[in-house]
């Protein structure tokens, strides 16, 4: 789960590049795959062809449909991603 909190965040990180940014905002239509940012209510949406995929918030990860992946999926109970977490203020 852990590690596809950071693959969600690293597409997030890349589409939301500036020279993506600044195409998105010549544009009046919203592209029909995109991710959505919401800072009041603190969600990150992924929109697939028009609908919610999945959602991020501080609470994990809900997706609708189906997630594969190949390996093992490990459950650390938090304790491997608060060992490795920096708050972004500086403080921990």
């Amino acid at each position: 789960m852990i590690i596809l909190k950071y693959l969600l965040l690293f597409a997030f990180l890349v589409l939301s590049s500036p020279s993506v940014s600044a195409q998105s905002a010549e544009k009046t239509e919203l592209p029909s795959t995109r991710i959505e940012v919401n800072e009041e209510d603190d969600v990150i949406t992924f929109i697939i062809k028009g609908e919610e995929a999945a959602r991020l918030t501080s609470d994990g990860l809900e997706v609708l449909g189906s997630i594969s992946y190949g390996g093992t999926m490990h459950d650390h109970n938090g304790k491997a991603f608060s060992s490795t977490k920096t708050d972004l203020d500086g403080t921990d």
